[in-house]
């Protein structure tokens, strides 16, 4: 070991979010506004995965990774948050600088979101669970009618697949899971073809009439 390496410890522990350093971070601009769906998560279940920080000589914890965690949890009064605390590997300030940096971007730039037909099929796994629909709307902190478009896409693998293949939206997707259910219900697909995404594509002009009536209303709802 030498002399600027130091033996590292971790720990997990509950913080109050007001006490911790953002410290200096890639992402130098952060819109919470930009991101609602994030800041009622974070109200309502609060820091799911830990905030990552390294404990200054005076004690203070610096955010490493994780800022707008914890910006999301000073905007919407949490009381504590979780903090992955380590101590530092170094004294070399530049070697400091140089794992804070490449902690922040490896962290922020290999992370992949669930697509529109993951969340789908995630959120009818749910409601045939028997989970009710406010509840969902109220785990995941999204409409009750994006909850039951969601469903409806989700229980359909052909409406699934359409949102990837055809690029369609959660609203058009709906209208073929819609289609599949006559297809199948009745043996014959609408409008005369024999698959139901295709039948869609024979629907095209009654798109408007199809999206009200399974909105209830004209407008679009995305994940």
């Amino acid at each position: 070991m030498t002399a600027t390496q130091q033996l590292v410890g971790v720990e997990l522990i509950e913080v109050d979010p007001h006490t911790l350093d953002v410290g200096k971070n890639v992402r130098d601009q952060v819109d919470l506004e930009a991101t609602p769906g994030f800041v009622a998560s974070v109200r309502e279940h609060g820091v799911l995965h830990p905030i990552t920080a390294n404990r200054r000589e005076d004690g203070v914890l610096v955010v490493i990774d994780g800022q707008r965690r914890l910006l999301a949890s000073l905007a919407t009064d949490r009381d504590t948050i979780p903090v992955l605390v380590r101590s530092q590997d170094t004294t070399d300030e530049i070697e400091r600088a140089i794992a804070r940096i490449s902690e922040q971007m490896n962290s922020n730039n290999h992370r992949t979101g669930l697509t529109t037909a993951q969340n789908a099929a995630g959120v009818a796994e749910m409601l045939d669970l028997g989970v009710p629909v406010d509840r969902v709307s109220k785990e995941l902190s999204v409409k009750r009618k994006a909850v039951k478009l969601l469903g409806a896409v989700g229980r359909r693998e052909a409406a699934r697949a359409s949102l990837e293949e055809q690029g369609l939206t959660i609203e058009q997707a709906a209208i073929v899971a819609e289609f599949f259910l006559m297809w199948t219900s009745h043996g014959e697909s609408a409008r005369g073809s024999d698959h139901p995404v295709v039948g869609w594509g024979h629907a095209r002009a009654d798109r408007e009439d199809g999206r009200d009536r399974v909105l209830g209303g004209p407008g679009g709802t995305r994940w």
